[in-house]
């Protein structure tokens, strides 16, 4: 090995234990954006690793990809699927970059294979044994703070049941943590030194807790299947059935004594089981038709026989699920109002990629565990057969729990590096006639094939730099949430950070933005220059991304949510926030949102009949069983509150006002209301609630303009002097012209 072979093969090796680090990389400040960072740094560390690997395949043949191997030959097929597939997509921008929570594109599959190619064609035995050691060190010390906060005060304060580490959800934090888990195992079976024994084996029990803390259910279906098969494989190592049985009952009685003895004997661990065991079990237990993911499955069944050959495009099941959603969901709780994921790996593969899709991912898991039985077949000691085969129980567990869940970026890097080492370890499995073919039937193919994936890879830094975008985009819509939510200004700046360059990731942080100004805007009235023009650019870029996204409903009905909300400081906007509307109405007529909205337009337009009309409609898509809508009809019905108000029907207003106070929501009252009951008390629509309800609210907004002009002019044709005189203190506080604006509108100079 010359030293310019040596040099590339030390890049690749420290490029791969730079990708196990991804998951390390957290943030207070970005919790479910920290994704976008981990896929940024992953891209740019396999840019570098496979442009290495390139260079040394040009060098020396011995690092090229053996494409006649069942592994890498089925995992490319499945790779070139998804490209293929992004020009039948009905969003090929979502499909190539994947979404800013997830970033599961094609894009991240692309690089996947990438790294997989690379560790596949330039490990050796020695590298992959470092290589896998240092990812169970990492998954131990993520499994160690996750039972740190469990057993510390994190508990107490948050009342968590779940622990998920470093990860922002424990489902992820548990699918990260099931192939490490078995990977403990393969090893400690493997081992020969008795100290490197026993650091396994704890290394495995802390992970074993640390996965039991997650308490996902996907998780204990896929590890009892694996105990299942491990037992199997075990007892039927033995020949003779006596020892069959002896090992059998053997196995099952060192588990239960273990954990017994643990649950029983350790103080710490009984006191926290014991109050929340009640929890645990029932939410283990706990999978009947009340559990919303069933209704997502529903959804996906529908859609993959709507389009069965070809799908609708990887990553598509956002505007499939709106489209096809119903309120008749059957008494199914629903706990989200939105679904990006189906919640089961093969559904979304045939609703994505449709059969044809599926025929070659199921291709790839099948070589994956036949070429390992293959290889376990050839072992000549029980111990090399039983490791193997565990390694095809760690396949088999991941892909059951996959069943359950979705596929997730922090997890898919360890899938991708197994998948690499069970290459490795069945190098000598190939399908010779494809070998052959490529190599003495067509030569000139296979180097012209070699120099255009060459090219390829050699412009991912190009790619690597725009990567860069969609990162800065979400730092800085970071920020400006935060100063939304503080209320203390500056956030313009930060939104004009976040445009100057358009990404994949500018829809999602222009929406939350928009959500974070609507909650300041709508409910406190807290209407500013700098509100306006953040508004403005949030609207501009939603508009363009309703360009983009056509057949998505969430980014059209925010765009004429935000126009709607914008309409505050120019009624103009108000044809624009309908037009979006209704076309999102087009995309999912059963969802509700942009009903809610047509019904802001027309109350903006003092048609409070025609806003009841919407707002009724909106109320019949609303489900009866869910939280989340619970929510939502609480806050539509409160919509009613000012559609009635806005028509002088005060008993009905109140009557409802007083219904939704006794549900312990809106208690300190609603800016919204009072600018309302303020013109119709001046045109001479007096109600006695109206002046209760007055004080009540200028007492929860003391420093909101809006509240105070109306409570003083409420106050002022009530005759109330002592009290207007006391609104005018309060609004001189706040502001001093559009005080003394007031008094001479209100003729008290």
């Amino acid at each position: 090995m010359d030293f310019k072979e040596k040099w590339l093969k030390n890049i690749i090796l420290a490029c791969a234990f730079l990708v196990l680090l991804t998951p390390m990389l957290v943030s207070v400040k970005l919790v479910s954006d920290l994704t976008v960072v981990r896929a940024s740094y992953f891209y740019g560390v396999v840019s570098v690793m496979s442009l290495a690997w390139v260079l040394l395949a040009l060098a020396n043949n011995e690092y090229r990809l053996k494409i006649g191997h069942p592994v890498a030959l089925t995992l490319t097929g499945f790779t070139l699927i998804l490209v293929v597939n992004l020009f039948i997509s009905i969003d090929p921008l979502t499909s190539f970059w994947g979404t800013k929570e997830r970033m599961m594109g094609v894009l991240s599959y692309i690089f996947f294979w990438l790294l997989f190619s690379s560790l596949v064609s330039v490990f050796k035995k020695k590298d992959w044994l470092i290589l896998l050691k240092t990812s169970l060190l990492i998954s131990v010390m993520f499994s160690l703070k996750s039972i740190s906060d469990w057993s510390g005060a994190q508990m107490i304060l948050n009342n968590d049941h779940r622990f998920g580490s470093v990860f922002d959800n424990p489902l992820f934090f548990a699918q990260y943590l099931l192939p490490h888990f078995f990977l403990s195992i393969y090893f400690l079976i493997k081992e020969k030194i008795w100290q490197n024994r026993l650091i396994l084996s704890i290394s495995s029990l802390i992970t074993l807790f640390a996965l039991f803390l997650t308490v996902s259910r996907a998780s204990f279906l896929a590890s009892l299947t694996a105990g299942i098969l491990e037992t199997i494989f075990l007892v039927f190592e033995e020949k003779k059935p006596r020892k069959q049985i002896l090992v059998g009952a053997l196995i099952l009685i060192v588990v239960l004594s273990i954990s017994s003895f643990i649950v029983m004997r350790v103080p710490n661990i009984r006191s926290q089981l014991e109050p929340n065991a009640s929890y645990i079990i029932k939410r283990i237990y706990y999978s009947d038709k009340n559990q919303d993911r069933f209704f997502s499955w529903k959804v996906a069944g529908e859609a993959f026989l709507e389009k069965p050959i070809f799908g609708f495009g990887h990553n598509t099941f956002s505007p499939v699920f709106d489209k096809h959603f119903t309120t008749n969901i059957g008494g199914v709780y629903l706990n989200e109002p939105w679904f990006d994921r189906v919640h089961n790996g093969m559904l979304e593969i045939l609703v994505d990629l449709g059969l044809v899709g599926f025929v070659f991912w199921v291709l790839m898991w099948s070589s994956i565990i036949s070429t390992l039985f293959y290889h376990s077949e050839k072992q000549t000691t029980k111990h090399d057969r039983l490791a193997t085969r565990l390694l095809i129980i760690l396949f088999i567990a991941s892909l059951v729990q996959l069943f359950f869940l979705f596929d997730l970026f922090s997890s898919s890097i360890t899938l991708y590096v197994l998948f690499a080492y069970s290459a490795f370890l069945t190098k000598d499995v190939e399908l010779k006639n494809i070998t052959s073919a490529v190599n003495f039937e067509f030569p000139q193919l296979k180097l012209r094939l070699v120099h255009f994936i060459s090219a390829g890879i050699l412009l991912i830094p190009i790619q690597l730099y725009l990567c860069i975008y969609p990162y800065q985009t979400v730092i800085a819509g970071s920020e400006a949430i935060i100063l939304i939510r503080k209320q203390s200004g500056g956030a313009l700046n930060f939104v004009e950070q976040a445009v100057k360059h358009r990404s994949f990731v500018t829809a999602d942080v222009m929406s939350n933005i928009f959500i974070e100004l609507r909650a300041s805007e709508k409910k406190e009235q807290r209407h500013s220059p700098e509100s306006e023009q953040i508004l403005k650019i949030v609207t501009t870029e939603l508009e363009e991304s309703a360009t983009e996204h056509p057949n998505n409903y969430r980014i059209n009905y925010s765009a004429g949510s935000a126009f709607e909300l914008l309409s505050y400081y120019d009624h103009g906007y108000l044809l624009k926030s309908e037009q979006f509307s209704n076309y999102a109405k087009l995309l999912a007529p059963n969802r509700p949102e942009s009903y809610v909205t047509l019904g802001d337009i027309e109350l903006a337009r003092s048609n409070p009949e025609q806003a009841l009309t919407y707002y009724q409609t909106a109320m019949d898509r609303l489900p009866a069983f869910s939280r989340t809508f619970y929510e939502q009809r609480v806050a539509l019905e409160f919509q009613y509150v000012l559609a009635y108000a806005s028509m002088s029907e005060f008993e009905i207003a109140f009557k409802k006002l007083h219904k939704i106070e006794e549900m312990g929501l809106l208690v300190n009252g609603d800016a919204r209301l009072l600018p309302i009951l303020a013109e119709r008390y001046k045109k001479g629509d007096h109600d006695t609630e109206i002046l209760d309800y007055t004080v009540k609210t200028m007492s929860s907004f003391q420093t909101n303009t809006q509240v105070l002009r109306a409570g003083t002019a409420i106050f002022n044709e009530a005759r109330e002097s002592f009290a207007v005189n006391k609104a005018l203190e309060m609004l001189i506080e706040v502001d001093v012209e559009e005080a003394n604006n007031l008094r001479t509108e209100l003729g008290l100079e």
